[in-house]
């Protein structure tokens, strides 16, 4: 005999499966890696659990997947300290950017000299935190601290300039290191040429001949 099985409940018409979820946000040009994170960190909403698996709001993905590019012009003098998820999320535990802003950070000893140089003279740092490129939180970096495994970073609320860039999509490589300056490579456009010449300085002269 035969014991009959009880199929799953159906998901509700509004809901998706997280398969169905990636495949929307793959038309966004994201990997799979990166889809699932991205619903992990709930960018589309927290999941619903529908029998043993979790539904995803179908329009809330769709309107992920379409979120527009943000413009890198207005910032390409002073950048924007850029900080990245790469972790294994749980889904069904819930993500805040906070929760990657208060880990130790492995920034550079430049980076954060320029960081605190900043915040003593009253002028914060703009910081982002991204999910699989998109902007899911935003701070204003106002001092930071050396601890193991890198530097704490103490923010406060974002200023204005968070408008532009919430909500949005950064244009540029989405994974790899765990922060980075964004639009460009240096905090503003005086920092590689200063960093320059300092090397240049310290350079020891070479014998010719």
């Amino acid at each position: 005999m035969t014991c009959a099985t009880v199929p799953p409940p159906p998901i509700p018409p509004a809901l998706i499966s997280a398969r169905a979820a990636c495949r929307i946000l793959a038309t966004a040009g994201l990997a799979r890696e990166q889809a699932r994170l991205a619903l992990a960190c709930g960018l589309a909403g927290p999941p619903t659990p529908v029998g043993g698996m979790l539904g995803y709001d179908s329009e809330a993905v769709g309107a992920l997947a379409r979120r527009r590019w943000a413009d890198a012009t207005a910032w390409l003098e002073r950048s924007v300290l850029v900080l990245r998820e790469h972790r294994g999320v749980d889904p069904r535990a819930g993500w805040n950017p906070d929760d990657l802003a208060a880990r130790p950070l492995p920034l550079g000893r430049s980076a954060l000299i320029w960081i605190v140089v900043r915040a003593r003279n009253g002028q914060p740092t703009p910081c982002l935190v991204t999910v699989a490129g998109f902007v899911a939180g935003g701070f204003d970096v106002v001092g930071a601290r050396p601890e193991a495994g890198g530097a704490v970073l103490e923010m406060a609320q974002a200023g204005p300039w968070f408008e532009a860039l919430a909500g949005r999509r950064l244009p540029g490589p989405s994974g790899g290191r765990e922060w980075s300056w964004w639009p460009r490579t240096t905090p503003d456009e005086h920092f590689t040429d200063v960093h320059r010449r300092t090397a240049v300085r310290k350079r020891p002269a070479t014998r010719s001949g």
